[in-house]
């Protein structure tokens, strides 16, 4: 899938949504952004992408939506070390909004797809959302 050094991170992550609503979970360290995660070795970006989404909310009932993957890249600092991370994202839709959060998170919040593209903390996350937000209106 490609060379990821130990000097750059790789993650995969789902955008959920409910209705018109999207998930977006506020990390311990203050960020707001969909499950998201490392993938383990051996492991395909999908499988990580819902085993994260499942460790992080307690989710798992939920229908990927196919076709759609989007890829985002940042910087991200560790004291004073810069770290390159790439975060792929899929789309998936949840019958259920009963969220149960691990400890690697302080709350959730169940957002209309113009709310969300406000409260993620990062520029680069807005852009997701918003591309799955257009996948899915292209899809109707």
């Amino acid at each position: 899938m490609g060379d990821y050094s130990k000097t750059s991170e790789f993650a995969c992550g789902v955008v959920l949504f409910r209705g018109d609503r999207t998930l977006l979970l506020r990390h311990t360290e203050g960020h707001w952004a969909p499950p998201k995660g490392r993938v383990e070795p051996d492991e395909a970006e999908l499988e990580a992408a819902l085993r994260e989404l499942q460790e992080e909310t307690g989710l798992h009932d939920i229908a990927v939506v196919e076709g759609f993957r989007h890829e985002i890249s940042y910087i991200k600092r560790r004291g004073s070390v810069e770290i390159p991370k790439r975060v792929l994202f899929f789309l998936a839709k949840s019958p259920s909004g009963e969220v149960q959060l691990s400890d690697e998170h302080t709350a959730f919040d169940w957002l209309k797809w113009d709310a969300a593209f406000v409260r993620a903390t990062h520029d680069t996350t807005s852009e997701a959302l918003i591309a799955a937000h257009e996948f899915l209106h292209r899809q109707l």
